[in-house]
C-alpha cells in the first residue's frame, strides 16, 4: 500500500540523525516484519509512544501498509504511566 511511495531523505530534527530512501524502507520492511510477528492485522489499533524521531515515523508507515491504525501517546508521560495506562478503555 504506502510502499509504493518514493519517499525522499528524512532528518531528525533535533539531533540532526539522517535516513536516506533506503534506510528508510529497511526501517520499514523491518517493523511491518516485527508487526506481523506479533499477531497485528487489519484494522489493529497500535499504541506507538511518539518521539519526534525518525523511528515514529518508519512505525508509523509499517502499521498503516499493514492496514492497522496508529494511536500516538504522549512522550512525556512516564513509563510508570504508560505502563499502567488502561489501554482497554480507550478502546472502547
Amino acid at each position: 500500500m504506502f510502499l509504493d511511495l518514493q519517499v525522499g531523505n528524512l532528518t531528525e530534527p533535533l539531533a540532526g540523525r539522517r535516513w536516506d530512501r533506503q534506510a528508510i524502507m529497511g526501517q520499514i520492511y523491518q517493523r511491518i516484519a516485527y508487526y506481523r510477528s506479533q499477531g497485528m492485522t487489519n484494522f489493529d489499533p497500535v499504541f506507538v509512544h511518539y518521539r519526534n524521531n525518525l523511528e515514529f515515523f518508519a512505525d508509523l508507515m509499517a502499521i498503516w501498509s499493514l492496514g492497522g491504525c496508529v494511536i500516538p501517546i504522549d512522550s512525556r508521560l512516564t513509563k510508570f504511566e504508560v505502563e499502567t495506562f488502561d489501554f482497554h478503555k480507550v478502546l472502547k
